[in-house]
């Protein structure tokens, strides 16, 4: 996750050097921004994966707690009945 970050960062950064005045004419400047524009929603994008798969995950985990713990409950309770036939 941090390299893909870093990357994107290093090409964000790097398109804006062509935006001053060492990068070319003004109509290729507005090109480079549309770039510069995808190059930052790739950077959200890939975010977004990342802390939605860690979400996802978690997510997973608890519900899976809670269903042993359910589960778990329900055993116990059915152990502690008592049967009506045995009792005199």
């Amino acid at each position: 996750m941090d390299m893909v970050s870093e990357a994107f960062m290093m090409l964000i950064c790097y398109h804006l050097l062509l935006f001053s005045q060492f990068g070319p004419d003004v109509e290729q400047q507005y090109a480079l921004g549309w770039s510069y524009v995808a190059s930052i929603s790739g950077l959200l994008a890939s975010n977004m994966f990342f802390v939605l798969k860690q979400l996802i995950h978690e997510l997973k985990l608890k519900t899976v707690k809670r269903y042993r713990i359910w589960k778990h409950k329900r055993t116990i309770s059915k152990n502690n009945r008592i049967d009506p036939r045995q009792v005199k």
